[in-house]
Order: structure tokens, then sequence, then C-alpha cells
């Protein structure tokens, strides 16, 4: 098993701190676990427009995380983490 590198960018750091300290508690260890399995697991892929080659993992009942997977260089980068209420509102720039 190879772990990927994880790399977090701004807008998912702060998603991650304005979380409920219950939710934050999941959140934080299955980003982890999503870097360390991202050979071994099944990746959600999302469609449309700038969604393309983004991917989403639930987490914490109703909350997701958005993340890119660069599998040559081994790579998960999380883009957002919020409710799935919330979280496909505003995409990332292409």
């Amino acid at each position: 098993m190879s772990t990927y590198h994880l790399r977090v960018n701004i807008d998912a750091v702060e998603d991650v701190d304005n979380l409920d300290g219950s939710v934050s508690k999941r959140v934080a260890p299955k980003i982890f676990w999503l870097a360390r399995y991202a050979s071994k697991t099944k990746h959600k892929a999302l469609t449309g427009g700038r969604w393309k080659n983004k991917y989403s993992k639930h987490v914490a009942k109703d909350w997701r995380i958005v993340y890119e997977l660069d599998a040559n260089s081994q790579i998960v980068t999380v883009i957002r983490v919020a409710h799935r209420s919330e979280v496909y509102e505003n995409p990332p720039p292409s």
C-alpha cells in the first residue's frame, strides 16, 4: 500500500476551522485516511463543468470532502469540506 501525499487548499482549511467540534473530529481523520488509502478505495467522480476530475467522499453523516486525485504523482488535494447541501454551490476555478 502506498500512501499518497496530502495537500489541503486554503478554502478547505477554512472549512474545517469553521466546523462544529464534533464534526471536525470526524472529518480530520477521514482526510488523512483518504491519503493513506487513496490507491485502494473507490472514488466517487463528480461530473459537469468545473467539477470534472474532482471527487467526493462522504464523511460524518451529511458532510462531504471534495478533492482532486493525481494518481501519477500520488497526490490527494482537498478542495472543500462542507455540508452536502452547500458543498457543490461554489465550484472551484477550472
